[in-house]
């Protein structure tokens, strides 16, 4: 462990790139702190969707603790419960996150809230060190401190530091694909299942990984070795996650159910496109009054709005997807868990809601290949790299806003 320690601070103490990286996400940081405080004087916001009561915590943390961090804080301070009234069901939330957040809570005497926040960026720094030697490996420094700079800064990248799952997840997905491109597949198929117990996309890094391993061998099925085996934990995460629930429930697929009450099943994935071109091309009814959620993605004006962002995020990454294939940018195991990531959120539309594509922001978010693609582009085209400097640094802020005034963003 000491070594490990060692060879981590020689990393931040030698690598000037990645020192700027980390600049650009405390620069990042400290600005949204002052986006939050000033919309918490300023502008009017929503109400807090779930009756869990508001955490008592100090402003410069509570504008982080919105939306579903409700779930994760009741999650982890009572567990898992039943809801017979129909309503939404905490089983919709994987366990490992709320259960390290109790954990560290009670080994630290932190707050709840306290231990959320710091294992969320805790994981994400990990998570971008990783991202950061991947790139690094594969196209140089200069591209890896761009792609870094690009995932913190993106519209959505605030929810990495936020009581939310994205920033353990990354670093999960980010070291199962570092440790892999070294051989270490043991340690890969643990963070896979890792990333299986933190959320139900996680279980993708199954196929990812395995065909990482092939792509390795050279897609020689006589070069496979009992190291393959590793990989099967990816699984095995998700498996453990159903027997709980098995147990707890009496229904391994509980979780399924969950999502079901959430609003969400699985379609064909132009189903929920064509419904989100539906609301852009349509014009909204009327609503007399304004809304208490003035930018709520659940009533009827704001259905094009948001529909627009929604959909903008998904063929961002399906654009980054086909074009990083097609330029061989990506090695074949990140070009899957991309497609099969994105396909996925496409996949299970929220059809009842004004915005058929919820979440798409924070879905695509944690995929990491399209940021390097990204990064690669704008080294090609200057013009890109201008207008991801400015764009996603401005749309964060704005998106930051909305969701810490209590205002539906993603």
């Amino acid at each position: 462990m000491i070594s490990r320690v060692r060879r981590w601070w020689a990393f931040l103490r030698e690598d000037s790139g990645f020192r700027a990286v980390l600049i650009v996400f405390l620069a990042s940081r400290l600005a949204l702190e002052v986006v939050g405080w000033v919309a918490g004087l300023r502008v009017p916001g929503g109400r807090p969707p779930q009756k869990f009561g508001i955490p008592d915590a100090p402003a410069f943390l509570d504008m982080w603790i919105r939306w579903d961090s409700q779930w994760y804080l009741a999650i982890a301070e009572r567990g898992y419960w039943l809801r017979p009234d129909g309503l939404p069901m905490p089983q919709a939330f994987f366990p490992l996150y709320p259960l390290l957040v109790r954990v560290l809570s009670a080994a630290t005497g932190l707050s709840l809230e306290a231990a959320g926040l710091l294992l969320a960026n805790a994981g994400f720094l990990l998570g971008l060190a990783a991202f950061y030697r991947l790139v690094e490996a594969g196209w140089g420094g200069d591209a890896a401190v761009r792609a870094g700079a690009y995932l913190v800064l993106f519209p959505a990248g605030f929810y990495f530091s936020a009581l939310y799952t994205e920033g353990l997840y990354f670093a999960f997905v980010a070291g199962a694909f570092l440790f892999a491109s070294r051989d270490r597949w043991r340690e890969a198929g643990l963070c896979g299942m890792g990333a299986a117990l933190t959320r139900n996309g996680g279980v993708l890094l199954a196929a990812a990984l395995a065909v990482a391993y092939l792509a390795r061998r050279g897609f020689s099925p006589r070069r496979i070795r009992r190291d393959a085996l590793w990989l099967g934990l990816v699984p095995a995460g998700l498996v453990l996650y159903m027997a709980y629930l098995a147990a707890t429930t009496g229904d391994p697929l509980a979780y399924v159910d969950a999502e079901h009450r959430w609003g969400r099943a699985l379609h064909p994935p132009w189903v929920g496109v064509a419904q989100a071109v539906g609301n852009i091309v349509e014009p909204p009814p009327p609503q007399a009054g304004s809304p208490h959620v003035y930018h709520s993605a659940y009533r009827p004006p704001y259905r094009r709005l948001y529909s627009t962002l929604d959909l903008a995020a998904a063929g961002l990454f399906a654009f980054l997807a086909v074009y990083g294939v097609r330029r061989r940018w990506l090695p074949p195991g990140e070009a899957v868990f991309l497609a099969a990531s994105l396909l996925t959120a496409l996949s299970a539309p929220a059809l009842q809601p004004m915005t058929p594509l919820p979440s798409m922001w924070r879905s695509v978010a944690v995929l990491f290949p399209g940021f390097t693609v990204l990064a690669l582009l704008a080294a090609e085209r200057p013009a890109v790299d201008q207008v991801v400097r400015v764009a996603f640094p401005v749309l964060q802020g704005l998106f930051f806003l909305l969701y810490t005034t209590w205002n539906w963003i993603a």
